[in-house]
């Protein structure tokens, strides 16, 4: 809903047995507009009519499902609204009915967008990917479909698949997308070494078309990566400090352990001749 004129229209009809008794020889009977024409049935209809079943009996708290499919009149105007009326009755219940409006368009297309950042923690001076979806979930062509990135003051623009625009780094032409068409672009850039301990890049496409726009956004963790060494030595006097042993010697080839807060092994490594260790790149 809207559904263009001369298109299919399919109605679903549940017929429910709320109780508190079997319901008796049940017979549905569904009114269309005169712009709907019948095409089929599932289950059929009684045998000469195009517009009813007879259902037998319903237990408590079971229920039937009649799937009615036709085609709007090419006729009908937009604007115009069909209405249809199923009417449920049986030999020891009083009748039931439900009614359904659906409005006559030319309708409206419809892009859907996904938007990913890999990898989802990364480091300054690292590669950084964004892939971009739009999938057209309509029944409709969206016409001139364009794709356009903003990127994060910390993002670097590389390369992309497909090209974007002459001249640009965040403009695709994507021209017309028939229904049900998926294109996906590919942006691989840099982020800056110039970033916070611990930063966040925020990056936004937006999708339109001559009938709609629609924005989709990824924030991505970002982190400098810090340098942590020292010197291991031999503290002869036990008083753990080693300002007051100046010429005492190193404990070279010793094996040193960072761990996290939460007590995780993070990364190993081996003090030198002097006695120095360092961690690069930690997070």
């Amino acid at each position: 809903d809207p559904v263009p004129a001369g298109s299919n229209l399919t109605y679903t009809i549940r017929v429910v047995n709320s109780g508190p008794d079997t319901a008796l020889n049940v017979i549905l009977t569904d009114t269309y507009d005169p712009m709907f024409d019948f095409a089929s049935s599932t289950p059929a209809p009684d045998a000469g009519t195009s517009n009813q079943w007879s259902l037998g009996d319903v237990a408590v708290h079971d229920y039937v499902d009649i799937v009615v499919s036709g085609t709007v009149s090419a006729l009908a105007p937009n604007g115009y609204i069909l209405f249809d009326t199923a009417v449920g009755d049986a030999d020891n219940s009083p009748p039931s009915s439900d009614n359904e409006s659906t409005t006559v368009g030319d309708g409206v297309p419809k892009l859907d967008a996904e938007k990913t950042a890999s990898p989802a923690r990364v480091l300054a001076g690292q590669s950084l990917t964004y892939t971009v979806r739009v999938e057209n979930v309509s029944a409709l062509t969206a016409s001139n479909v364009t794709v356009t990135e903003t990127y994060d003051a910390k993002f670097t623009y590389g390369s992309s698949t497909p090209a974007p625009m002459p001249g640009a780094s965040n403009v695709w032409d994507l021209g017309d997308m028939p229904a049900g068409a998926v294109t996906g672009i590919v942006i691989v850039g840099t982020v800056s070494t110039n970033i916070l301990a611990e930063d966040w890049l925020y990056n936004t496409a937006e999708v339109s078309s001559d009938d709609e726009s629609r924005t989709v956004q990824t924030i991505t963790e970002a982190f400098r990566p810090a340098r942590i060494g020292d010197k291991v030595w031999v503290d002869a006097d036990a008083d753990y400090a080693q300002s007051g042993e100046p010429g005492a010697p190193a404990a070279a080839g010793l094996s040193v352990s960072l761990y996290t807060t939460q007590g995780v092994l993070y990364a190993s490594t081996l003090s030198d001749a002097s006695g120095n260790y360092t961690f690069d790149a930690v997070l």
